[in-house]
């Protein structure tokens, strides 16, 4: 139906692109999705801190998250960790907080506006990202390495087109063991984490701001 109907597509990400491209489309062009640039977040400071922010579903990863979480907690007795979002999976994603004995360090912010989920993710050490299926992009990746934040993301889809692996963040096989060794990395070292940040918002100044993204539309 759509084949003679359109000049050009647009795909979200080289991955995505590539799955139209399978399916026999042809003029895909890939322009990626802007974010504003709400400055930097300031010094990181407190005890390390890991954010997260998504829809609380199974494909989003919380679970293997909090359970690579416990496997960090007894290296990083005061971690704490910043969940911002809602969705169907809240109760049972809190159930296992329980379980795994991580009440006092797991805070569940639920939906919050862009300004208010900024500032609660600012003291973030790093955001995981541990998406458990292939992402066509990833914009809350985008939105962390705007503020300066090193990220782990998942290995496959379009997130490992956002974040440089170790360079502005990590890759991870997204399971508990590879998933805290790689926050690992950025929790036992704030400089790691500051480096990794900053390069991560160059990046994100040079790729992702809005004013290319409409540019190139």
């Amino acid at each position: 139906t759509w084949f003679g109907a359109v000049d050009r597509v647009v795909a979200i990400s080289h991955f995505v692109r590539e799955r139209l491209e399978e399916a026999s489309f042809r003029n895909v062009e890939v322009i990626y999705s802007g974010v504003n640039d709400h400055g930097p977040r300031p010094p990181l400071a407190g005890p390390p801190r890991i954010g997260f922010a998504g829809r609380l579903v199974p494909e989003k990863g919380g679970d293997v998250l909090l359970r690579a979480c416990h496997l960090l907690h007894g290296e990083f007795p005061h971690l704490l960790l910043d969940v911002v979002g809602d969705g169907p999976d809240l109760s049972s994603v809190r159930a296992l907080a329980r379980e795994l004995g991580l009440t006092d360090c797991v805070t569940f912010h639920g939906k919050q506006s862009q300004p208010d989920m900024e500032q609660i993710l600012q003291h973030a050490w790093v955001q995981a990202i541990p998406s458990v299926w292939e992402e066509p992009f990833g914009l809350v990746a985008v939105e962390a390495a705007m503020r300066g934040t090193a990220a782990v993301v998942s290995s496959a889809g379009g997130l490992a087109e956002i974040v440089v692996h170790g360079e502005t963040g990590l890759h991870a096989t997204i399971r508990p063991e590879p998933l805290a060794a790689a926050l690992k990395a950025f929790l036992e070292d704030p400089a790691v984490a500051e480096r990794a940040g900053a390069a991560g918002r160059r990046n994100a100044l040079a790729r992702f701001p809005l004013e290319r993204n409409v540019d190139r539309f």
